[in-house]
């Protein structure tokens, strides 16, 4: 068990977002991009804000430093020994393990796509003392929204070549559960809205107005 609070607030944001038109760190909400969004939620936390992406993919400046996945990683079980997958590394736990290396102590880890998520939640996560902790809502995982030390890193790499499913990944890992509505109580029912299509960001501006 780790006894260190995060200092790091990093931003997921190396998926392809082929339903999203592949720009989904640059699609505008409220004239600001949604990585603007984020790390926003991670400064209005207390936390130090990082951005985690694969090579190649393009970001929008909003004056935080880049961490950027190498595209090429080994491919899942059952694959050619030695082979190389660039598809593979879009597995959103692959920038999980990629960022818990880089930083080597805690993090506090967020998808870029989720704009209403409130600095609360981070600012809880961050204070926690087991190395693994995953917001859930209704008592059930919600997002890959995280507090993660790096003693975690190998295995979840090793998941994400396999292709594993994120959440019930962590789960399997002896991740605690963190309520939503424990840590903010009066959450608006959109705290968790995913931003992944052209719909969502039409509903996501509808959002802002109400």
């Amino acid at each position: 068990m780790s006894t260190d609070p995060a200092r790091l607030g990093v931003v997921l944001a190396g998926g392809r977002a082929t339903r999203l038109g592949g720009d989904k760190a640059g699609a505008k909400l409220a004239g600001r991009p949604l990585l603007a969004h984020a790390t926003a939620t991670v400064r209005a936390a207390g936390l130090l804000p990082r951005v985690c992406a694969r090579e190649g993919t393009w970001l929008p400046s909003v004056d935080v430093e880049e961490w950027r996945e190498p595209l090429h990683v080994t491919t899942p079980v059952g694959s050619e020994a030695g082979a190389t997958d660039p598809s593979a590394a879009a597995h959103p736990l692959a920038g999980l393990a990629y960022a818990l290396r880089r930083a080597a102590e805690p993090i506090v880890a967020l998808p870029v796509d989720l704009p209403f998520l409130p600095a609360e939640v981070l600012r809880a996560l961050a204070g926690r003392t087991e190395t693994l902790v995953l917001l859930a809502s209704g008592g059930r995982p919600a997002s890959l929204v995280l507090r993660a030390d790096p003693v975690h890193a190998e295995s979840i790499a090793t998941a994400a070549r396999s292709g594993a499913p994120a959440l019930r990944t962590l789960v399997d890992l002896g991740a605690v559960l963190l309520d939503l509505q424990q840590i903010v109580p009066e959450a608006p029912a959109h705290a968790l809205f995913n931003v992944s299509t052209a719909a969502d960001l039409t509903e996501a501006h509808r959002l802002l107005r109400t």
